[in-house]
């Protein structure tokens, strides 16, 4: 497997959201060391984000709204960590506490990097605003929250509020084609492989995009 560099300001105009970004990829290589070490790892690791997608999108047909939503999340966390996973330089792993790469949060901004508004489909299928609305919510915080109203009952004022109540379609397709748009920015490209995953989820980007 061949290096590819990962993007950085020189590739993009440089403004505060780009360089927060940069500063927390920088600290995540050097949190500990590398985590792919060949293609066959790499493709592995495509493999287990492929079939999150897939999953999200038959739980997407099933109207299981919030477990897709879920597992596109998922499947974001697991691009970041296997991209820059691939570049760690550190010489020991951190403790866990301390690395990004363990942080849902922090695992979001990685994978929210700035080349993905660039490209025109996903704007296309779900608008620019959405595009710009799921950048913030990585950058801040608040897609670790939507994360949990996907899973755990809350309450507020004595009344009880469920997962289904709080994630329809439209929310749930579109995040997980964000996530389809991600993991097609970060990973494809690097073994001849992923450009055969790449065809599949190309597909299932066109197919998801269609649901209404």
């Amino acid at each position: 497997m061949g290096p590819m560099p990962i993007k950085t300001s020189e590739d993009w105009e440089m403004n505060n959201d780009t360089g927060a970004w940069e500063e927390l990829l920088i600290k995540s290589l050097a949190s500990g060391k590398a985590m792919i070490c060949d293609s066959g790892d790499l493709n592995k690791a495509i493999d287990h984000i492929h079939r999150l997608l897939m999953d999200a999108s038959l739980l997407l047909e099933d109207g299981s709204f919030a477990t897709c939503t879920f597992l596109a999340i998922t499947a974001l966390e697991e691009t970041a960590k296997v991209h820059v996973g691939m570049y760690r330089n550190g010489s020991e792993d951190s403790r866990r506490s301390k690395d990004p790469l363990y942080s849902h949060r922090d695992k979001h901004r990685l994978a929210a990097a700035p080349a993905i508004p660039l490209g025109s489909r996903l704007g296309q299928a779900i608008g620019n605003a959405r595009v710009d609305e799921f950048m913030e919510m990585a950058r801040t915080g608040d897609l670790v929250k939507l994360r949990e109203e996907c899973l755990y009952l809350s309450s507020e004022n004595a009344r009880i509020s469920a997962p289904l109540e709080s994630i329809d379609l439209t929310l749930a397709r579109d995040i997980l084609l964000f996530c389809i748009e991600a993991f097609d920015d970060a990973l494809v490209g690097y073994t001849n492989y992923s450009f055969e995953v790449s065809n599949k989820t190309d597909a299932l980007f066109g197919t998801v995009s269609e649901t209404q």
